[in-house]
């Protein structure tokens, strides 16, 4: 069966249209190590909204500034990376450029997807530090008063 196109007064057939096709072994797109990243990235999320409940309670002591700074840093970095990660496993990486070796740019998705990989790993880690950090605390029998500021009233 052949499709025709009308081109002037001519009858053509069309060429039937070209498969882009994604990196793939085995004849799948490998998405598990996106989908294991953004499992982590998730998981931070939850920790991190979990530390931040905790922190804001009445009557908990304030976190150090240094902890407020990197859960925000973390938080920013988490929630760009689920969605990012989620779309690779989804759509699979852009096809390389012409000219670019096969092997040279699967290597490059490699590091790429390590990065983001190790930069959510060393999130956890400091995250576990902090919980373990409030059970501490929790465990000295450290007094529970109000939530004040520390700027004298300020805010």
């Amino acid at each position: 069966r052949h499709l025709l196109r009308l081109s002037g007064a001519i009858l053509r057939p069309m060429a039937p249209p070209v498969a882009h096709s994604q990196p793939h072994w085995g004849g799948q797109t490998i998405a598990w190590p996106w989908l294991v990243t953004a499992g982590l990235s998730t998981y931070n999320l939850l920790s991190l909204t979990h530390l931040f409940l905790l922190w804001s309670a009445p009557g908990h002591p304030p976190p150090e500034d240094a902890k407020q700074v990197g859960m925000l840093a973390f938080a920013g970095s988490s929630a760009v990376v689920l969605p990012l990660c989620l779309l690779l496993a989804t759509c699979g990486p852009p096809a390389p450029r012409r000219g670019q070796t096969f092997r040279v740019y699967t290597f490059k998705v490699f590091c790429a997807m390590a990065v983001l990989f190790i930069l959510q790993v060393l999130i956890r880690v400091e995250i576990m530090r902090w919980h373990q950090d409030e059970a501490n605390l929790a465990d000295a029998g450290v007094p529970i008063s109000a939530n004040v500021s520390r700027h004298g009233g300020e805010l």
